[in-house]
């Protein structure tokens, strides 16, 4: 987890490190109420439908 000055990684590789995996994991599963993944995968899938592109764009400032 640590960087030295020679040695800086950039963000995206930094949080793909082991370390942060962990601390994600660990905040995940003790301080978020989040719903299942398969209502996630659900809510995605739903979210890419030609029903919601069209609801989406039906939008009115």
């Amino acid at each position: 987890m640590p960087q030295s000055a020679d040695q800086i990684k950039d963000h995206e590789l930094l949080f793909r490190e082991p370390e942060y995996q962990e601390l994600f994991a660990n905040k995940k599963a003790n301080f978020e109420f989040n719903h299942s993944e398969v209502k996630i995968a659900e809510i995605r899938d739903w979210t890419k439908s030609k029903e919601y592109k069209e609801k989406n764009f039906a939008r009115e400032a």
